[in-house]
C-alpha cells in the first residue's frame, strides 16, 4: 500500500491568446453497558448475587474511523472521543440480596498497556495496543447518574459507581485513539482485545462478565490537505507568426506560481507531478506540453521548474520531491516559468492553448 496521501489535482491553463500574421495584439465511542442492568429482586433470602449474563460482552466500533496518523505529535489524540451503542438486546440481569444503595459496579482492567500513559482532564489513562503500528487507544467508563467519566488503567479495579440506589443501571464506554509512533497512511484492521472483567458487587457476592473491545477498521490520513487554487490561468501573450524564424525560436519566459497553503504538519516529504492535458511532443530533443488541437500549429509550451531550477519533463510518470523542503512546512510556493517553443519549420496562426494538472502528494 502506498504510504502517501494525494491532495488532489489542480488545473493550470496556459494561453497565448493568438498567433497572428498582422500587428502585435495585446478541497466520536461510547458503548452502552446495558452490560450492567440491575433488576429488582424479590428473593431477599438469596445467599449471593446471581446473574443471567453472557460470558463475554463485546463492543465493536462498527464504522471505519479516520485517525490523523502523523498529523499530530506523538502522544497526542489522533481522533475525537467516539461512542458505540450497545448491541441490540444485550444486557446482563443481576440480582443481589442487598438493600438499595449498597451495590457497586465497574471493571477490573487486565489488558496490558504500553509503556507510558496519557493524561486528560486531571485523569491518567493507560494506552492499549490496537495491533496497528503507530496508534494506541485509551478507554473510559461513564457514571450514568452524574455523567462522570472514569479513566481505565491496567491492573486497577475501576469503580464506576458505588452506593448504587437503583438496580437498573447503564454505563457508557468511550474510546479515543492516540498517536504512539509513525503510522503509514492507509486502511487497517485493528486487533480486538479483552479489556478486563465487568462486575457488580454487593455484600453477598460479586458477578462478572468478560469485556472485549474491537476497534474495527481504521483509516490513517495526514489530516487536511494543503489549500490550493482550483485553477490558475497563465497568459503567455500574443505573438506574430513572423517572429518565429525557425525551429528553436522561443518567446520570453513568463513566471507563475502555485501556492500551497495550510499543509498538514505531519508530512515528511512533499511531491508534485505534472500531467499534460493535451499530451506531449518533442522540442529540442525533450518532451514539452502539446497545445490544444484546432488552433495554431508548429509550437509547443516549454516548462521550467524555478523551485529546482531545471526543465520540467511532463512525460515522467512519477512525482518530483521538493528537495530541501523542511518536513511539515505549512506554506509552500511552487514556482514555474513557461514560454512558446517553435518545434516545426512552419508555424501557422491561430489560438494557442495548453493545460496541465499538477498533482500534489504527501508522504
Amino acid at each position: 500500500m502506498n504510504d502517501f496521501h494525494a491532495a488532489g489535482r489542480r488545473l493550470m491553463r496556459l494561453t497565448t491568446g493568438h498567433l497572428g500574421g498582422g500587428r502585435d495584439r495585446s478541497a466520536a465511542f461510547g458503548c452502552l453497558l446495558a452490560a450492567m442492568a440491575w433488576l429488582p429482586s424479590t428473593d431477599l433470602h438469596a445467599q449471593a448475587c446471581s446473574a443471567d449474563a453472557p460470558s463475554e460482552t463485546r463492543y465493536v466500533l462498527a464504522s471505519q474511523t479516520t485517525v490523523q496518523a502523523n498529523a499530530v505529535a506523538v502522544g497526542a489524540p489522533a481522533s475525537p472521543w467516539l461512542t458505540i451503542p450497545v448491541p441490540s438486546g444485550r444486557s446482563e440481569r443481576i440480582a443481589c440480596p442487598e438493600p438499595a444503595g449498597n451495590m457497586a459496579y465497574g471493571v477490573q482492567v487486565s489488558a496490558p498497556a504500553r509503556v507510558g500513559s496519557y493524561s486528560e482532564d486531571g485523569q491518567t489513562y493507560s494506552v492499549f495496543d490496537t495491533g496497528i503500528a503507530g496508534v494506541g487507544v485509551i478507554l473510559r467508563l461513564q457514571d450514568p447518574a452524574d455523567g462522570r467519566d472514569v479513566a481505565l488503567r491496567t491492573g486497577m479495579e475501576v469503580i464506576v459507581r458505588s452506593g448504587a440506589s437503583s438496580r437498573n443501571a447503564a454505563a457508557a464506554l468511550s474510546a479515543r485513539f492516540i498517536r504512539i509512533g509513525d503510522m503509514p497512511v492507509g486502511d487497517y484492521s485493528a486487533v480486538p482485545f479483552v479489556v478486563g472483567d465487568l462486575f457488580a458487587r454487593g455484600a453477598s457476592g460479586t458477578v462478572q462478565a468478560s469485556m472485549t473491545f474491537d476497534p474495527g477498521r481504521l483509516h490513517s490520513s495526514l489530516g487536511p490537505a494543503c489549500t490550493v487554487p482550483a485553477s490558475i490561468s497563465v497568459d503567455l501573450g500574443n505573438h506574430l507568426v513572423s517572429g518565429f524564424r525557425g525551429v528553436g525560436s522561443v518567446t520570453s519566459w513568463v513566471d507563475f506560481n502555485l501556492p500551497l497553503r495550510g499543509c498538514p504538519s505531519g508530512y515528511s516529504q512533499l511531491l508534485y507531478q505534472v500531467v499534460p492535458v493535451h499530451g506531449v511532443d518533442i522540442g529540442a530533443g525533450s518532451p514539452m506540453l502539446a497545445i490544444r488541437p484546432g488552433g495554431a500549429t508548429g509550437v509547443l509550451v516549454d516548462l521550467w521548474d524555478r523551485y529546482h531550477d531545471h526543465a520540467v519533463n511532463p512525460s515522467v510518470p512519477f512525482a518530483q520531491q521538493l528537495i530541501g523542503l523542511a518536513p511539515g512546512t505549512p506554506d509552500v510556493d511552487l514556482g514555474f516559468s513557461a514560454r512558446l517553443y517553435q518545434s516545426q519549420p512552419t508555424v501557422t496562426p491561430g489560438a494557442v492553448e495548453s493545460a496541465m494538472e499538477v498533482r500534489i502528494e504527501y508522504r
